[in-house]
């Protein structure tokens, strides 16, 4: 039987600091994202989408040119555009509490870094966003919303899935549990 190595409880203030970090500064404006995609709503863009949990405004946001072709009509997209775009937004609302709560924290922290990189992507090829908008790396502007500020954030969000959620986290009190039999 292999024995888990401890883990430097400098590396677990590390995982604790990225997560705090993300929580102050990202986790709100995820929350707020997903809340204004979601039918019924307070911050909803746009009408509800019938058959769906998602307002208007999550296919304008995640699906622009799909939805453009389909007449700015969801009930024309195809069934698996219209479940990713679901996919997405569920995505948005569960995995920053997952992340800040320590819950499945490296699952929830890679599965951040991929939504990250998927609205990037969709900024840049399905928005067709400005070569100002999307910046560049090295070129002495900090302000660059696509390139600059998503590798930040993808930065802050590696350690979590390097490290996992650190000593203050649901995961470690999870696994104790289990190990005891108690779950």
């Amino acid at each position: 039987m292999s024995e888990r190595k401890a883990v430097p409880s400098v590396w677990k203030l590390s995982a604790l600091s990225a997560r705090l970090t993300f929580a102050a500064v990202l986790g709100v404006y995820f929350l707020i994202s997903a809340a204004s995609k979601i039918g019924g709503s307070d911050l909803l863009i746009g009408p509800n989408v019938a058959g769906t949990f998602l307002a208007l405004g999550a296919f304008y946001e995640l699906a622009p040119v799909a939805l453009e072709a389909a007449g700015n009509d969801p009930a024309g997209l195809s069934l698996p555009l219209r479940l990713r775009v679901q996919a997405l937004v569920l995505a948005e609302a569960v995995l920053p509490v997952l992340l800040v709560l320590g819950l499945a924290t490296r699952i929830a922290a890679v599965g951040m870094i991929g939504l990250i990189a998927m609205t990037a992507m969709i900024d840049i090829f399905a928005r067709d966003a400005p070569p100002e908008v999307i910046g560049a790396l090295f070129d002495a502007s900090p302000y660059d919303p696509i390139s600059d500020l998503r590798l930040l954030w993808i930065t802050v969000l590696a350690v979590p899935a390097v490290l996992g959620g650190g000593g203050l986290s649901l995961d470690p009190f999870l696994r104790r549990l289990l190990h005891r039999g108690v779950l």
